[in-house]
């Protein structure tokens, strides 16, 4: 499968929802890196 970045801005309302994302796109198959 893929492989995705996925980068917030470092407070909650950007790394929780980045984090919920990856965990969804692992589930899928994919690998996830986070900046």
């Amino acid at each position: 499968m893929a492989k995705i970045a996925l980068a917030g801005g470092g407070t909650g309302g950007h790394v929780y929802p980045a984090l919920a994302i990856g965990d969804v796109l692992r589930e899928r198959g994919h690998e996830v890196l986070y900046y």
